[in-house]
Parts: structure tokens; sequence; C-alpha cells
């Protein structure tokens, strides 16, 4: 198995806006059995120099399909997923700031099939069909949030707490 990745950014600072931009290149080799490349670009902006920052990013971030994926069906794409966010953080003191970040995934190209025959399950196994279809990447999705963080940072102290309100969506094949 081989899987190499490169990746390459510039950033541009003008006045209190910063600008980076990049872009992610990987390829996954398993042997004779499955050969992808995936390309990434990704960007972010920071506002703000002082107690005040403003930021955002937005990108694209891939994962290639499992071994055993890939061994039965060598033709899968990387899950793609275009992940976009939004913060704020403030420092209100020396020793005490807080984030607040909103965030959005889009999720294409997720690969479903044949996973509900390598589940192991705790408790009872899930009520309906199960997808014994071939693998392939005909699953989306998308997910959507807020992350909230309060920092208290001294000498002697580090604190945080953090709390995370999110909801996802998930269509495995056209139709489900």
């Amino acid at each position: 198995m081989i899987l190499p990745a490169a990746y390459v950014e510039s950033t541009l600072r003008t006045g209190p806006v910063q600008w980076t931009a990049g872009v992610r290149g990987d390829y996954a080799s398993y042997g004779d059995v499955y050969d992808g490349y995936a390309v990434d670009p990704r960007a972010n902006v920071r506002i703000g120099e002082s107690a005040t920052l403003v930021k955002g990013s937005f990108g694209l971030y891939s994962q290639f399909p499992l071994v055993r994926e890939a061994a039965e069906q060598p033709s899968l794409l990387p899950k793609r997923s275009w992940q976009a966010s939004a913060g704020w953080e403030q420092r209100w003191a020396p020793w005490f700031d807080t984030e607040l970040t909103l965030y959005s995934n889009q999720l294409r190209q997720l690969i479903v099939g044949r996973e509900d025959a390598f589940r192991f399950f705790t408790g009872p196994p899930p009520i309906g069909p199960l997808d014994s279809g071939d693998y392939a990447n005909e699953g989306t999705g998308r997910i959507f949030g807020a992350e909230v963080l309060a920092r208290v940072t001294s000498d002697r102290t580090l604190g945080w707490i953090a709390g995370t309100f999110g909801k996802s969506y998930r269509t495995d094949r056209v139709g489900d």
C-alpha cells in the first residue's frame, strides 16, 4: 500500500486581512487492486489584528476507499466533502477568550453497499432491508452546525469548555 500526499499553500497579508490558498494532492495504490488520486483546493481568510478576529474557510477534502471496498470494486472514486466555515474569536482579557464557528459540509461520492455485511451490532440489528448491493459512489449527505469554545489560560492554568450543535443528513442510494 502506497499513500503519498503533497500540500502547497501561499499566504498574502494586506493590512489586517490574511489570505491563504492551498492545494493538496493525494495518491493511493493498493498494489494491483486500486490506483486513485485526488486534488483538493482549499482557502481561508482571517481578518483582525487585535482582540477580535473574524475567519472563514472553504475547501475540498477526499478519502480513498477502504482496501476491502477497492478490492471488490476497483473503479470506486474517493469520497468527497466540500467544507465551509465562518467564525469569530474574541479575546476578552489576557487570560480569557471565546470562539464561535458555524460550519457546513456537502458530502458527495460516498461509498455505499455491502457495509451491512461487515457491521458488528452491540444491540439488536437494524430493522429493514440491509444494503447488500455492490459498492458504488452513490451516497450523498450534508452536515451543518455550530461550535462554541471558552478558554482560560495563564501561567499555571489551562481550561476549556466547548460544545458542538450539529445536524446531518445522509442518503445512501438514490431513492433511499
